[in-house]
């Protein structure tokens, strides 16, 4: 259950898709990677399809609230399950998964530990220690996202070796040489993420 990752400033969300379009691997100089926390709510740059470009060709970029309002939730609906969207349940979601899917550029995704728990230094309280992934060999870790009304959700899977000791769920991450794919009709071929290798470090 992904409710927080580093998002990338747009601008700069702009050179990595020409990166990206043009089969180089995005890159992301130092003094660019402090970026920002997103939470829940926050507008956030995305990649979608251009328009016209039903998932191949030229890509843009969009900004989108992190959440989908519901009715029956205070709080935006933030994340959506592979299972749930593609199940018998899945009415909420099955049109955007099907036809509005998008990625969202980051430089790293958080998960708090299932067991391990440390004292925060700025509150002094007892917390889930909080673990940072992305890929290894790229700053840039695209997570697989839908899209409706200028919102967005992630959506989550199963675990890999990689997270599973640390959570349940994790994002659909997305290597940027499968942005197409995922923005175009082999989309459901990318649910299974268990041969993504991650790299983790506590935050």
């Amino acid at each position: 259950m992904c409710g927080r990752f580093v998002m990338i400033p747009r601008d700069v969300v702009e050179r990595i898709v020409r990166e990206v379009e043009q089969g180089l691997p995005p890159g992301v100089p130092d003094y660019e990677l402090a970026g920002l926390d997103a939470f829940p709510g926050a507008c956030v740059p995305v990649v979608v399809p251009g328009e016209g470009a039903n998932g191949s060709g030229r890509l843009a970029v969009a900004e989108l609230d992190w959440g989908y309002p519901v009715s029956w939730a205070k709080r935006p609906v933030f994340n959506t399950r592979v299972d749930t969207a593609t199940g018998p349940r899945g009415q909420m979601w099955r049109e955007s998964l099907e036809q509005r899917r998008c990625a969202v550029p980051t430089l790293g995704f958080y998960e708090p530990h299932r067991t391990e728990r440390a004292v925060s230094p700025k509150t002094g309280r007892e917390v889930k220690v909080q673990c940072a992934f992305g890929l290894p060999e790229n700053p840039v870790t695209f997570l697989g996202g839908i899209y409706e009304d200028g919102h967005f959700s992630i959506m989550t899977c199963e675990p890999n070796r990689w997270v599973h000791d640390v959570h349940d769920r994790m994002p659909l991450v997305l290597r940027p040489s499968e942005l197409g794919d995922w923005l175009g009709p082999r989309y459901a071929d990318l649910f299974d993420r268990r041969d993504v290798e991650l790299a983790c470090r506590v935050a």
